[in-house]
């Protein structure tokens, strides 16, 4: 394997060690890195509703599909509900739908990732 992931630190493994084959890098911290992420979002969530504060997060883009709808005019608690009964926690459907094609292509072997926008 030798075209970095977006998303991954594959490219920087990869310069860091001195590889050519990502294989010897892959999910080399990304396993401690999601843990550690998610052990403070759990604490942060706590803490928050200390004070009465509730968090949610939604998905905008994915590789170069970008939702064009971002409606917030709903209360959250209707934002939230929409976000987290997507597969892909996007708001808007549309977007979703090419965003779980894009992924659905990506798992397919062969496939190379390329970054359409920024």
């Amino acid at each position: 394997m030798t075209s970095p992931r977006p998303g991954h630190a594959d490219f920087a493994g990869a310069h860091k060690y001195g590889h050519s084959d990502l294989r010897n890098v892959i999910e080399r911290s990304s396993a401690r890195e999601t843990t550690m992420r998610v052990a403070l979002a759990a604490i942060c969530r706590k803490f928050f509703r200390e004070f009465k504060v509730d968090v949610f997060s939604h998905v905008i883009k994915i590789g170069g599909v970008e939702a064009s709808a971002r409606d917030i005019s709903q209360d959250w608690i209707a934002l939230r509900e929409r976000a987290e009964s997507s597969p892909v926690r996007c708001l808007d459907k549309e977007a979703e739908r090419k965003m779980i094609a894009m992924i659905d292509k990506a798992r397919n072997p062969g496939t190379r990732w390329v970054e359409h926008s920024r």
